[in-house]
Order: structure tokens, then sequence, then C-alpha cells
């Protein structure tokens, strides 16, 4: 409760202070970095004196050398994945204009919101329990169940998305963003192996081996801007969705074999697969029918009943939701 009072508490005054910097100081972009470090200094400040009433301000050092060797792999980690994440706007606006470059930004914002919305709030609490998992005897089943929910939930919010992504982009004022819709699939679909990715991530967490994250990071950015080099100039935005597919298919892959050398999880993998496959099957045939919302509805109803009766939402699950 007290993490949710303060991140909301943080969200409405950044946008209460970048409001005034704009509206009644036009200070323009850097009264906008202004007022969001100074909000971020002031938060930071009173939690700080928050935490420190409550135990001693002198730290542990024997586990404060713990904590900086634990962190110190994410800096580099950190700069590689700005590139992944964004490399791709780059090589745009250096090959086409700022329209195009609109376009593409739109369709990742689509993917990305997926994420947060269908996988994020689960990614948060497994984050916090995935440690007390990792104590029991059956963790490496308990790791791989936990997997199955959460790709699940991102494969269901991503087929709504994109079963009725014509109907959403018809509501923009304006039809110049009609062409985001052939790069939303692609763009969801790599966020989903880099979901995946992120879950097997638990892995370098949970044994305290974080140092492994910067190689897998370069080579995937590597290969990632291997794919930008050939396909962008190429085929534009379309090229930017593929190779951010392709290097987000790579990160899975080197993730997946890496981790599960340090912690093998039993993975799940008839669920994953055959939700994988039903939705793109499903994908498919909804974009043939994308002018008939009522059957891409009946189509994507059709999606879970499947997925209820073939034993993809396990018998566990569907306690839980009758609960």
């Amino acid at each position: 409760t007290a993490y949710l009072f303060a991140s909301i508490s943080i969200a409405i005054s950044q946008l209460a202070t970048v409001a005034i910097a704009l509206v009644v100081f036009d200070a323009g972009v850097w009264g906008v970095i202004i007022a969001m470090a100074s909000t971020c200094a002031v938060f930071g400040i009173l939690l700080t004196i928050r935490e420190f009433s409550k135990s001693s301000p002198v730290p542990d050092m024997q586990l404060l050398w713990k904590i900086v060797a634990f962190s110190l792999p994410f800096i580099p980690s950190g700069l590689f994945f700005f590139v992944l994440h964004s490399g791709d706007q780059f090589f745009l606006i250096n090959y086409y204009d700022a329209a195009t470059l609109g376009i593409y930004a739109l369709a990742y914002r689509v993917a990305k919101g997926v994420t947060t919305f269908a996988s994020g709030p689960l990614m948060q609490v497994w984050t916090a329990k995935m440690y007390d998992v990792h104590r029991q005897p059956d963790r490496s089943f308990e790791f791989g169940k936990i997997y199955s929910r959460i790709l699940l939930g991102f494969v269901l919010g991503g087929v709504a998305v994109v079963m009725f992504q014509d109907e959403a982009l018809a509501l923009l004022s304006s039809d110049k963003f009609v062409d985001s819709a052939s790069l939303i699939a692609p763009l969801i679909l790599a966020h989903y192996f880099l979901i995946f990715a992120n879950l097997m991530d638990g892995a370098f967490y949970v044994e305290r081996r974080t140092d492994m994250k910067p190689w897998i990071a370069a080579a995937s950015t590597v290969i990632m801007l291997l794919a930008y080099w050939m396909l962008i100039p190429r085929y534009a935005a379309t090229g930017a969705a593929w190779a951010s597919l392709i290097g987000f298919v790579f990160h899975w892959g080197i993730t997946t074999v890496l981790a599960q050398r340090v912690f093998f999880v039993k993975l799940e993998y008839w669920r994953i697969g055959a939700s994988l496959a039903a939705a793109i099957a499903v994908v498919v045939c909804g974009r043939q029918i994308a002018d008939q919302t009522m059957l891409k509805a009946l189509l994507f109803f059709l999606l879970l009943a499947a997925f209820w009766l073939t034993g993809i939402i396990s018998s566990e699950e569907k306690q839980t939701v009758f609960r």
C-alpha cells in the first residue's frame, strides 16, 4: 500500500509540475526536465528520510558490497537495452522522415501497452515472490507454472489488441496512423519473446548471477543492430518491426539456454506452445475478417473456450476463477 501510494503521488506530482512548467512558465524541454528531476529529488529525499527513521543510517558494509556487486552489471546491461528498445527509431529517423517514425512509434507503444496491462502487474508480483518460491523443494515446477500463466495473460491481451486494432485506430482523429496496423502484430509477438526472456532472467536473480546479464545483452544488441542495418533501410517501418522480432527471439533463445544452466526450470512446453500457436491462428483468421467486429469477437471467445476446455487453462487456475 505504501509503495502504491508513493508511486501514484510521484506520478501526479510529475504531471502537475510538468504542466506548470509548460503552461505557466512556457519553459519547453528544459522545463520538463527540471520539473521531473525536482519531483524525483523531493520524493527521493522524503522516502530516504522515512527509511532512515526506521533503522540506522550507517550501512552494513559487507551487505553493501554484496548489493553493489549484484547491481553493477545492470549499468552496461541498461545501455545495451537502450539500443535494443530504441535503436530502431534512430535508424528510422536517419533513413526516413518523421511521419514514418511516428507510424512506427505508435505501433510500438501499442505493443508496449500490452506488456504494461496484460503482463506487467503479474510480473511485478512475481518478482517479489520468486525468491520465496525459490526456497521451496518443488521450485522448478512452480517457476514453470508461473511462467505459463504470465505468458498466457500476455497472449490473451495481445490477441485482443490485434483483433480489434482497426476499431481502435479508427477512433483517432487522423487517418495517417492507419499504416500502423500492419506493424502491431509482429511487434506484439516480439514483446512476447521479450517477456519470456525476462521471465527466464529470474534464474540470474535468485542465483545471484547477474554478472551474466551484460554478456547476454551485448550479444542480443549485436544481432539486433545487424537486423536493423539489413532490414530498416530497405523495408522502413516494416523492417524495423521484423528486426525487433528477430532480435528479441535471439535474446529469448540465448537467455533461456544460459538461464537453464544456472537454474533449471521445468517449462510447460505444451501449454506455452499450444497457446501461442492457437493465438497466431486466431489472429490470422481475424485479420481476414478485419471489418467484421462481431465475428472477431466471436472468434476471440472461441479461443478462450478452447483454452478452457483443452487444459491450457489448468484446473488450479479454473478454481481460482470461481473463488
